[in-house]
């Protein structure tokens, strides 16, 4: 896809981390300014978008995500970049242009005045200087698997008279539509082309808008979350996001889609009702359902907000994750879990018309996640409200896939005759 490598002072910040504990801090200061200095080799000439993309990893050092507080990172800032302003060095003075353009706030502020010192001191400017961080909005489309688990957003820039670069953002469904991945290319035809063979998805164009307002509630997911998922190039690239979104018309709010009780309820009489749920057997239609609540509510409050939507992503996150800290489980509910789990999903791929092959991939990935799910529920530091009970049955030699073993022994815990830590 001729993706730009982008330049990466981050790794430097990694080592300074290790190294905080030990050294002092004018020395650490000295080392941070030395490794920028570096970084900023070659910037001068270089092209406005190469710039720009050093630039963001220079100004995503202090972005809270890596250090965690913001009082810390805005000292840093106050500390490195008027630093800079102290030296003659044109590859310098281009990084602070580049950081003061596309950068906002306070790190913007200072790139901007220690820039005002070096040209004061008749620094060599780049050709650029003029142009970066200012190129015109071209066009955008959105890629979107099958199982709507992610999309990309692919948007085109150009600055005056140049050929479009492109800018692509994966925005991941299961994590509230946060960007999870970017990447810089060159002109979109041949990414888009790249990615409908690859991956065998279709582009639909969409306005400015309506991918401002995408890509706005991607970097707010980010931000309102204590450490993000996010790719680690992607993390470099956060502030070249964000000054292109200020490009764009400003943008709206994206509610997540809101499914009322009355709709919940409907959609479990139908999963209760369905073949899917006639196929557990033993288990039961009632039982079965008083389990599928649960992953309905999971979905509509915690997921993408469609009930009926599905993926290997979606139910790792609800079997390894949510239900074993969330959900206060009934001992005998555990073990059912994965089996109505896997009606559930083969119920909701029919209502959504799904082929057989992806409902097929999340009903394996079940399977896969099943033993990692029963020792997560069985791990009382995990959290899981039932974890005690569960451990209690493992100890007891319990098959957990066995309804009337594990019916057996709530019964003869309930009746006293059983306990925690004893064996029958």
């Amino acid at each position: 896809m001729g993706q730009r490598q982008s330049r990466s002072p981050r790794r430097h910040t990694r080592a300074r981390g290790k190294e905080s504990g030990r050294g002092d801090a004018k020395r650490i200061l000295a080392k941070l300014l030395a490794d920028t200095r570096r970084h900023a080799r070659g910037m001068a000439a270089d092209d406005v978008l190469s710039a720009e993309i050093g630039a963001a990893a220079f100004l995503s050092l202090f972005h809270p995500t890596e250090l965690g507080s913001e009082d810390a990172l805005d000292a840093l800032a106050g500390e490195i970049i008027p630093a800079l302003g102290a030296t003659n060095e044109p590859d310098v003075l281009a990084l602070l242009i580049a950081a003061a353009a596309i950068g906002e706030d306070r790190a913007a502020q200072l790139a901007s005045d220690a820039a005002r010192r070096l040209r004061a001191a008749s620094t060599p400017e780049p050709i650029w200087a003029r142009t970066v961080g200012r190129p015109a909005f071209v066009d955008a489309w959105i890629m979107t698997d099958e199982l709507e688990d992610q999309s990309n957003l692919v948007m085109s820039f150009a600055y005056g008279g140049q050929e479009p670069h492109t800018i692509v953002a994966m925005i991941d469904a299961n994590f509230w539509g946060m960007v999870r991945m970017a990447s810089v290319a060159g002109a979109p035809e041949p990414v888009l082309k790249v990615w409908r063979e690859a991956a065998g998805l279709d582009a639909v164009r969409i306005s400015a808008q309506d991918l401002a307002d995408r890509l706005a509630r991607g970097l707010t997911a980010i931000d309102e979350t204590l450490d993000p998922p996010v790719d680690d190039d992607a993390l470099l690239l956060i502030p070249l996001l964000r000054s292109r979104l200020r490009l764009l018309p400003k943008a709206r709010q994206i509610d997540p889609p809101y499914v009322t009780q009355r709709a919940r309820d409907l959609l479990l009489r139908e999963f209760a009702a369905s073949p899917e749920a006639a196929a557990l057997g033993r288990i039961g239609r009632s039982r079965a359902a008083n389990v599928a609540s649960w992953f309905i509510d999971f979905a509509c409050d915690h997921g993408a907000g469609d009930p009926v939507r599905w993926s290997p992503i979606a139910t790792e996150i609800l079997l390894l994750d949510w239900l074993p800290r969330k959900v206060m489980l009934e001992p005998d509910e555990v073990p059912r879990v994965p089996d109505v789990l896997r009606a559930f999903v083969r119920f909701a791929g029919r209502q959504k018309g799904l082929p057989e092959s992806l409902v097929g991939e999340t009903v394996a990935a079940i399977d896969g996640f099943e033993p990692d799910y029963l020792a997560a529920m069985a791990d009382a530091d995990r959290g899981g409200p039932a974890s005690e009970i569960v451990t209690a049955m493992l100890r007891d030699g319990v098959d957990l896939h066995d309804p009337a073993a594990v019916q057996r022994w709530i019964a003869g815990y309930n009746a006293g005759l059983l306990g925690p830590g004893r064996t029958n």
